[in-house]
């Protein structure tokens, strides 16, 4: 029986939402200015194409060769548990 390792992960840009750097997120992920602070994103992988992400998500933006890049938001406790600063 073979084994096998998964394979390792792009490095992936991302940025949190704070109610400071709205409109930097927005010009940063195309984004659109939603009710209370959240930023609408379209996503490809959504139903409607767009995705909310509110003060404190971060929002992830990645590349796959099926969608091309594009951005979705993570909440902030799984991204912290998930993800690792490798360089700014």
């Amino acid at each position: 029986m073979p084994f096998y390792v998964k394979k390792t992960v792009k490095p992936l840009e991302a940025m949190q939402l704070t109610d400071k750097n709205q409109s930097d997120t927005m010009e940063w992920c195309c984004g659109k200015k939603g009710l209370g602070g959240s930023v609408l994103l379209k996503t490809p992988e959504s139903g409607d194409g767009t995705q909310m992400a509110v003060t404190g998500d971060y929002i992830v933006k990645g590349y796959t060769d099926d969608l091309g890049w594009h951005f979705w938001p993570v909440k902030p406790d799984y991204f912290e548990q998930n993800y690792e600063k490798v360089r700014d």
